[in-house]
Protein backbone atom coordinates (compact mmCIF):
# COMPACT_ATOMS: atom_id res chain seq x y z
CA UNK A 1 0.00 0.00 0.00
CA UNK A 2 3.05 2.69 0.30
CA UNK A 3 3.43 3.05 -3.88
CA UNK A 4 2.16 5.74 -5.09
CA UNK A 5 -0.19 3.94 -7.83
CA UNK A 6 -2.01 1.95 -4.71
CA UNK A 7 -1.92 5.41 -2.91
CA UNK A 8 -4.28 6.53 -5.37
CA UNK A 9 -6.55 3.72 -6.28
CA UNK A 10 -6.82 3.92 -2.14
CA UNK A 11 -7.11 7.91 -2.37
CA UNK A 12 -9.63 7.37 -5.05
CA UNK A 13 -12.16 4.27 -3.38
CA UNK A 14 -11.69 6.43 0.07
CA UNK A 15 -13.68 9.24 -1.89
CA UNK A 16 -15.90 7.68 -4.55
CA UNK A 17 -17.22 4.81 -2.45
CA UNK A 18 -18.62 7.07 -0.24
CA UNK A 19 -20.18 9.41 -2.38
CA UNK A 20 -22.13 6.32 -4.37
CA UNK A 21 -23.88 5.46 -0.86
CA UNK A 22 -23.87 2.89 1.77
CA UNK A 23 -24.59 0.08 -0.36
CA UNK A 24 -21.43 1.05 -2.52
CA UNK A 25 -18.98 -0.99 -0.66
CA UNK A 26 -20.71 -4.54 -0.46
CA UNK A 27 -21.33 -3.81 -3.99
CA UNK A 28 -18.22 -3.56 -4.72
CA UNK A 29 -16.94 -6.42 -2.24
CA UNK A 30 -19.21 -8.66 -3.70
CA UNK A 31 -17.28 -8.57 -6.85
CA UNK A 32 -13.90 -10.44 -4.82
CA UNK A 33 -14.93 -12.72 -2.40
CA UNK A 34 -17.49 -15.42 -1.93
CA UNK A 35 -20.59 -14.00 0.15
CA UNK A 36 -20.47 -14.13 3.49
CA UNK A 37 -22.60 -17.21 5.20
CA UNK A 38 -26.19 -15.92 6.22
CA UNK A 39 -26.47 -15.82 9.11
CA UNK A 40 -22.94 -14.99 10.28
CA UNK A 41 -23.97 -17.09 13.80
CA UNK A 42 -23.37 -20.49 11.79
CA UNK A 43 -19.84 -20.14 11.56
CA UNK A 44 -18.12 -22.68 13.89
CA UNK A 45 -14.47 -22.26 13.08
CA UNK A 46 -12.18 -20.11 15.36
CA UNK A 47 -12.49 -16.40 13.74
CA UNK A 48 -10.75 -13.06 14.27
CA UNK A 49 -11.63 -10.03 12.78
CA UNK A 50 -8.95 -7.35 12.04
CA UNK A 51 -10.38 -3.49 12.33
CA UNK A 52 -8.42 0.23 12.68
CA UNK A 53 -10.67 1.98 14.79
CA UNK A 54 -9.61 4.77 12.62
CA UNK A 55 -11.13 3.26 9.11
CA UNK A 56 -12.35 5.85 7.02
CA UNK A 57 -14.20 2.94 4.34
CA UNK A 58 -15.67 0.73 6.97
CA UNK A 59 -16.85 1.72 10.16
CA UNK A 60 -15.68 -0.17 13.31
CA UNK A 61 -19.68 -0.56 13.83
CA UNK A 62 -19.48 -3.06 10.97
CA UNK A 63 -17.10 -5.15 12.67
CA UNK A 64 -18.19 -5.58 15.97
CA UNK A 65 -22.12 -5.90 14.90
CA UNK A 66 -20.31 -8.91 12.70
CA UNK A 67 -17.83 -9.79 15.92
CA UNK A 68 -21.35 -10.32 17.78
CA UNK A 69 -22.92 -12.45 15.95
CA UNK A 70 -20.19 -15.17 15.93
CA UNK A 71 -19.98 -16.99 19.17
CA UNK A 72 -16.35 -17.10 20.35
CA UNK A 73 -15.51 -14.88 17.79
CA UNK A 74 -12.26 -12.27 18.82
CA UNK A 75 -11.89 -8.64 17.84
CA UNK A 76 -8.86 -6.91 17.90
CA UNK A 77 -8.74 -3.79 16.74
CA UNK A 78 -6.00 -1.15 15.67
CA UNK A 79 -5.62 2.23 17.68
CA UNK A 80 -5.58 5.31 14.84
CA UNK A 81 -5.44 2.71 12.14
CA UNK A 82 -7.03 3.22 9.02
CA UNK A 83 -8.98 0.93 6.26
CA UNK A 84 -5.12 -1.15 5.20
CA UNK A 85 -3.63 -1.23 8.73
CA UNK A 86 -1.53 -4.21 9.50
CA UNK A 87 0.09 -4.48 12.68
Amino acid sequence: MGTPELLALSDLDTTEAPRQGVDSAPTGLSCHSPPLPDPLGTISVPTVFLHGDADGNVPIEVTRWAHAQIDGAELDTAPDGGHSSIR
